[in-house]
């Protein structure tokens, strides 16, 4: 093992050569000769060159070619077969002159060529030449390392995950997000291994894609399910675009990955939920038109129509305005009741009682209970309890709390201190819709047409509900 510095510095200092000669006479010659200009070490062979160079990499390695232990061509081989120098620019000196000796020269690795004996002047030229070419490159490299450097940084602190790949498309780099996001790592990630934490499903359809945004060298965006390191799958936008050489020809992909899942799953919910609304709305005209319907047919006059069509429709926006809350799931039959009987309150005439748990019903069921109790308020108001001044009602909701489930729900309506009962000879839309009801909700039901009062009882399933919260009153 040993140390290598770099000799790269500011312009001010002199450029480093490593002159190697057996002859001394040459040595302290050429040493004079350059040592104004650049700051030359002189060697006697090739092995003394080789460990001034590991010391602190040259700018340059000017070498005779016929010397003791290891001559010019050894040490270019050696130069060549260590990373940290092989990229050391070299020129042999040597007395053999001719086409033959400069091929020979240029085989083994030598950057020039230069035939004893030679002038000054242009030894200096050629080390002129080859030690600024030094810099540049030096510089140039010092650059793209820190550009590098300054990218690998920005895309493994990026907000979304970085790769890049080469023309044919293997990858050769994946920031740290990716292997923090997949649970990959270098080994198993780059080349085409990021293929293997796409979805099994998703995968193939992957890999054609890209191979043939590789072979259009076109822009190309992706969505796949990836894998985790958790074990679960997300799913991404994988997008890149086609960065060039400097001389325009393509050079690969840039590309980047973005976690989608929480978008995803918004489109799913909003699928749902504009499905769902197209069914409610498709269902509530439904509702309205059979509603229109029986209306028409218990009326006789445009005027009592309007007044009933639009009490009824009241009725059922305020059933809805209860089930929007509850976010259509199943609501507070007690709340339901309240909504259906709140134009109809007088002086505490009309009474609400429920049991000491909450019961719930699934949305269509109460609007069907909404419609039902706003129909018995109706009448209560038109021919019963609510049409005098003594009359009262009283509402009463149960649930058998001693069973388990599924327990027995009970909706009572009682009417008392009314005028006298007398039994309609028609069935009206109240009585209808009773009968529609309880055939939807599997229900008992008995309507009474008592001379002292309306009776009303409807017993059906806990299918239909289910608890909220304990509540006690």
């Amino acid at each position: 093992m040993f140390h290598v510095t770099s000799s790269a510095s500011p312009s001010t200092i002199k450029p480093r050569i490593v002159w190697a000669d057996d002859n001394a006479d040459m040595r302290d010659y050429v040493a004079r000769l350059l040592s104004e200009r650049f700051d030359v070490e002189s060697v006697a062979d090739g092995e003394a060159a080789l460990a001034a160079c590991r010391a602190s990499i040259p700018d340059l390695v000017l070498s005779d070619v016929m010397m003791p232990r290891l001559d010019g061509f050894g040490l270019i081989a050696e130069l060549r077969g260590e990373p940290a120098l092989s990229g050391t620019p070299v020129i042999l000196l040597s007395a053999r002159a001719g086409e033959e000796a400069r091929i020979e020269g240029a085989e083994a690795g030598a950057d020039d060529y230069l035939t004893k004996p030679f002038s000054a002047r242009e030894l200096l030229a050629r080390v002129e030449a080859h030690t600024r070419l030094t810099r540049f490159r030096r510089e140039l490299t010092e650059k793209l390392r820190h550009s590098e450097a300054r990218f690998r940084n920005m895309a493994d602190h990026a907000p979304v995950m970085v790769w890049v790949t080469e023309p044919d498309g293997s990858c050769t780099f994946l920031s740290r997000s990716w292997y923090q996001f997949t649970g990959q790592t270098p080994k198993t990630g780059l080349g085409f291994g990021w293929f293997d934490a796409v979805h099994p499903d998703d995968r193939q359809k992957a890999q054609e894609s890209f191979a043939e945004a590789t072979r259009q060298q076109q822009a190309f965006q992706l969505e796949y399910r990836l894998h985790r390191s958790d074990g679960s799958y997300a799913w991404v936008i994988d997008a890149a675009a086609p960065w060039m050489s400097d001389a325009g020809a393509f050079a690969g992909f840039i590309g980047s990955v973005i976690d989608i899942t929480d978008r995803k799953r918004a489109e799913d919910t909003q699928t749902l939920l504009v499905h769902e609304l197209n069914h409610r709305v498709k269902n509530m005209l439904a509702v309205i038109q059979a509603i229109a319907g029986q209306t028409l047919r218990e009326t006789t006059d445009p005027a009592t129509f309007k007044l009933n069509f639009t009490a009824r429709i009241a009725a059922l926006a305020r059933a809805h305005g209860v089930l929007t809350e509850a976010l259509w799931r199943k609501a507070n039959l007690a709340t339901i009741v309240a909504a259906a009987l709140q134009p109809f309150h007088l002086d505490g005439r009309l009474t609400i009682t429920s049991s000491r748990h909450i019961i719930a019903v699934a949305p269509n069921a109460g609007l069907t209970l909404s419609m039902i109790i706003h129909e018995l308020a109706t009448n209560a108001a038109k021919y019963g309890a609510l049409s005098n001044r003594t009359g009262q009602v009283a509402v009463s909701i149960s649930a058998d709390e001693c069973s388990g489930p599924p327990r027995t729900i009970c909706l009572d309506w009682r009417e008392t201190n009314g005028p006298l009962v007398n039994s309609p000879a028609r069935k009206g839309f109240g009585s209808r819709l009773i009968s529609a009801s309880a055939e939807q909700l599997g229900a008992d039901v008995a309507l009474d047409y008592a001379p002292d009062g309306v009776r009303f009882r409807m017993v059906f399933d806990e299918a239909q509900t289910e608890p909220m919260m304990s509540q006690t009153r």
